[in-house]
């Protein structure tokens, strides 16, 4: 569709200002006012700390236990060169990460939606999604380069292209392997599809295939190379293919089917339909759209049935790399595609098509009014300044405040410390782990050797405090063939007792006897 250099021009200040409106509603969420950045206790930290390990010489994957690619170690690692050690900047990355994908979203949706209801689908992501934006994980950033991988089609399928688009799903892999990978079998499909839709020579289609394929692989291997020589091939393929293949359902709790909807009776009532709307709605949107594609897809023009079906089977095959654990977390952050999916869904409809748009419309702005209000209200009543060997931080959360605060008086940078099953004080605070490991579980998650491991690290290098949770004792979905934390278990009581409980959290400050 070709626009005028008027139109084209108010569309890109209608986009300029929608991504400031993001880049705004993110802040508020991340950040106070004066500038403090909002401390977020999740996974973020686990990449930090391998970052900031890796600066001081460790190797990855031989010195630093990790399963998936080295993408967002590296991207942390250059961010923390650059910055140094701030506590600041996962909330930064999420910013840049939420605008990223708010604009790779909103051009991808004005393929083939017009006006503001291509604005529609990143909305949805940005509000209903919010819980997701509280986390910098790796899925966000394979997500935004898988995306941007599938909208680099959207104009053309030249050579130039697909090896643009096979990059991106490369540097998508780069960062989580499965998310890479199923967008790259998407972009396949879709291939396979528009070969047979214009009866193509398959050998041209083949050819298609085996350039994106080459630049997927090239970028990967280019990306990877570093690290692979690093810590040996053989610990990387060991890390990266064997370890997950084997061992990534063995945390039943949060990598099995049982993840599916279990969190909606854990969140409170304001917070319980946004994230109904992923676990449910993303799946029923492709189910929904392959169930009538067959009937309508002839009706369409050959553009925007090309166009729908290049968001469709990348988009069904980013939800087929979490169906295995389909936690909200995971389909909020495989989302995009089946946003803009039901965007067009609804436009397609045209007797209910304004009363639809009004309804998400009304769901954005009062799920985005909702986390204004709750994020406002929290700062006035919870809010707390701790300063921090990483900077000052705001605690909205009273129980992370006391911990912190706690470990805080009684550390010093560079002290070991060992978190037990949550790994979220030593980059904050500075610390330093015993082993490799950052963490350990009560499944196959953690391996014989790394508890031994860890067991001598305690005792060889005196560390004075550790953390221990409830979970490590009475885990749900307990397995006693994948529970090898018995020696550790038995170290702990033998050497350490507790020093301070915070039921609220289920955890134990121990300090060794």
């Amino acid at each position: 569709m070709r626009i005028n250099r008027t139109a084209k021009g108010r569309l890109l200040t209608s986009t300029y200002w929608f991504l400031l409106a993001v880049a705004g509603f993110l802040y508020f969420q991340l950040f106070l006012p004066n500038g403090t950045p909002i401390f977020m206790p999740d996974d973020h930290w686990i990449f930090m700390q391998q970052a900031r390990d890796m600066l001081q010489g460790k190797v990855l994957y031989r010195d630093i236990f990790q399963y998936t690619f080295p993408g967002a170690e590296f991207v942390y690692a250059a961010l923390l060169k650059i910055f140094g050690a701030k506590v600041w900047i996962p909330n930064a990355a999420l910013i840049a990460l939420g605008v990223g994908l708010a604009w790779l979203t909103t051009a991808l949706a004005r393929r083939v939606l017009t006006g503001m209801s291509a604005l529609l689908p990143a909305s949805l992501l940005l509000s209903l999604g919010f819980i997701a934006w509280h986390v910098a994980t790796h899925y966000w950033f394979a997500t935004m380069c898988a995306m941007a991988g599938v909208l680099a089609l959207t104009t053309g399928r030249d050579r130039a292209r697909l090896a643009t688009s096979g990059a991106l799903c490369g540097l998508s892999a780069w960062f989580t392997q499965s998310l890479g990978g199923a967008a790259l079998v998407g972009l396949v499909m879709f291939l396979l599809w528009e070969g047979r839709e214009r009866k193509r020579n398959w050998r041209l289609v083949l050819g298609g295939i085996c350039v994106l394929g080459a630049a997927f692989a090239a970028t990967l291997a280019l990306s990877s190379t570093y690290f692979a020589w690093e810590a040996g091939l053989g610990q990387f393929i060991n890390l990266t293919v064997v370890f997950p293949l084997k061992y990534f359902q063995g945390e039943r709790e949060i990598n099995t089917y049982r993840v599916y909807l279990r969190d909606l009776g854990r969140w409170q009532w304001w917070e319980v339909w946004p994230q109904a709307f992923y676990e449910i709605g993303v799946p029923l949107v492709y189910i929904y759209f392959f169930l009538i594609w067959r009937d309508h897809h002839r009706d369409l023009a050959d553009h925007e049935r090309e166009c729908i079906m290049l968001i469709a089977l990348p988009g069904a095959a980013l939800l087929a790399s979490v169906v295995a654990a389909p936690s909200a977390l995971r389909l909020t952050m495989v989302s995009p595609p089946a946003l803009v999916l039901l965007g067009w869904l609804v436009n397609s409809a045209p007797r209910a098509r304004k009363a639809l748009f009004n309804l998400l419309w009304f769901a954005v702005l009062l799920s985005g009014a909702t986390v204004i209000f709750t994020t406002a209200r929290r700062e006035e009543r919870v809010l707390a300044y701790l300063e921090l060997p990483t900077g000052r931080a705001a605690f909205l959360d009273r129980p992370w405040f006391q911990e912190c605060t706690w470990l805080r008086d009684r550390t010093s940078p560079g002290d070991y410390f060992f978190a037990g099953r949550t790994p979220y004080y030593y980059f904050p605070l500075e610390l330093e782990p015993p082993t490799e490991v950052l963490f350990v579980t009560t499944s196959d998650y953690t391996q014989p050797a790394q508890v031994s491991k860890l067991v001598e690290a305690l005792e060889s290098q005196r560390v004075r405090f550790l953390a221990w949770q409830t979970v490590l004792d009475r885990p749900p979905f307990y397995d006693a063939e994948q529970d090898h934390l018995g020696p550790l278990r038995d170290y702990v009581r033998a050497h350490y007792t507790a020093t301070v409980t915070y039921s609220v959290l289920q955890h134990q400050f121990l300090e060794r006897r």
